[in-house]
């Protein structure tokens, strides 16, 4: 039996697993193999040259099939720039493929110089996306003559900037902002940009239901804490939230929290001090994934044989006590010193239930600490046998122990 004499569902199993690559190969082989695998070829375009963009252009122009094809199953798009004027690769984009009517997820990756009525203009001429991810991207917002040298990056110097990107900065604001109601994702990693890209950017997608901020190297030292600070003015609607931006203040996340606590169903942020603490357990009721990542704050970088600090036990507590509906928690680069005992008499708990035969997903969570586990620790001592000092582990706790730390929890509260 042949390849393409593979049951159909059998056969895209197949297919899906290979490289674009080797999908282009059987494309040349029939004309059978060319109309199974076109789909799936062109399912998620690949842009980096602009001559690329054109000669795809022309192939749609006399080819029936293959502008029929991307026309229905292109739903991805990357545009990933290797030659200069790389912002022109957007422009060119949005020129020649006006009816690519399916695509929901858009990637704009290593762009030296990116300006939001690019992301804007890029975002209008694909009427269903509702994906936008930006890696390693620097993120201007389009202004007046004059006005890129301080509002931008701080300095007079624009010998940096060629003469086609300095067009693109000095370029008159639109007068009106176009709204982009089904984009409901945004991504940015190492994504660097001012206070002003930014807001303009957001205020273009009022809908957002999914952000994820990731670390970047700004050169801009209040932007960060400025973005963070003006979602909810921007994206009130948010209910799944990643952040992980560097030079934002415990206040400004305590604040953010505040705001959107009520309303979060996953969270991922960093965690500076008991306040953050605080403030996750008195908003965040809703909470079904959070993840919490510990930084170099005073009370988790000097060395102690003593128990956990009482306030970190308290808060942590409290936190399982009113996010009822919590299913997953994660505590990343926590120093051992600092996890309640309580968690870890709760993993014991159900190591013990479960035995040798434990499910992978709990295996996962739990095996780094292991071998750290040690018999309960007696009432004169309440941390001893368990693993503490500045060693840093990240603990996923799943379901079934965020079960077990509540009963013990309930049960603490019934007897006193």
């Amino acid at each position: 039996m042949s390849l393409l004499g593979l049951p159909f569902e059998l056969l895209l199993s197949v297919l899906r697993r290979l490289p674009g690559s080797s999908l282009a190969q059987l494309c040349l082989t029939s004309r059978e193999a060319y109309e199974t695998c076109v789909p799936l070829l062109y399912g998620h375009l690949r842009l980096s040259y602009r001559h690329h963009v054109r000669q795809l252009a022309i192939g749609m122009q006399h080819r029936p099939l293959l502008r029929k094809t991307i026309e229905l199953y292109t739903q991805k798009v990357t545009l990933r720039p290797k030659q200069s004027g790389n912002h022109w690769l957007v422009a060119d984009f949005c020129r020649l493929f006006p009816e690519l009517k399916q695509v929901r997820e858009v990637v704009c990756s290593h762009f030296g110089f990116l300006s939001v009525d690019r992301v804007r203009e890029l975002a209008g001429s694909l009427p269903q996306l509702t994906h936008v991810t930006l890696n390693h991207c620097r993120l201007v917002a389009t202004q007046h003559r004059g006005e890129i040298r301080e509002t931008e990056w701080g300095s007079t110097d624009t010998s940096g900037i060629d003469d086609e990107q300095e067009q693109e900065v000095i370029a008159p604001t639109p007068k009106s902002e176009e709204i982009f109601e089904r984009v409901c994702h945004l991504n940015a990693q190492w994504t660097d940009f001012s206070v002003g890209a930014a807001t303009q950017l957001l205020s273009s997608m009022p809908l957002l239901g999914w952000i994820d901020l990731g670390a970047n190297h700004n050169r801009i030292p209040t932007a960060n804490d400025g973005v963070v600070a003006s979602l909810w003015e921007h994206c009130p609607r948010l209910r799944h939230m990643s952040i992980s931006l560097q030079q934002v203040s415990e206040s400004t996340l305590c604040e953010l929290i505040s705001k959107f606590g009520g309303q979060l169903e996953t969270l991922a942020i960093r965690c500076d001090g008991l306040e953050t603490l605080g403030a996750l357990a008195t908003y965040c009721t809703r909470l079904e994934r959070l993840v919490i990542r510990a930084a170099n704050t005073p009370w988790t970088v000097e060395f102690t044989t003593t128990p956990p600090d009482e306030e970190i036990t308290n808060t942590v507590v409290s936190i399982l006590q009113h996010c009822q509906g919590l299913v997953q928690l994660e505590m990343v680069s926590w120093v051992m010193q600092d996890v309640p005992v309580i968690v870890w008499r709760a993993m014991d708990t159900v190591i013990e239930r479960q035995g040798p035969c434990q499910p992978l997903s709990l295996s996962i969570a739990l095996q780094p600490h292991k071998t750290c586990l040690k018999p309960k620790p007696s009432t004169e001592d309440p941390i001893q046998g368990y693993p503490h000092g500045t060693i840093r582990k990240t603990l996923r706790l799943e379901q079934e122990v965020l079960q077990e730390i509540r009963k013990e929890i309930h049960s603490l509260v019934l007897t006193s």
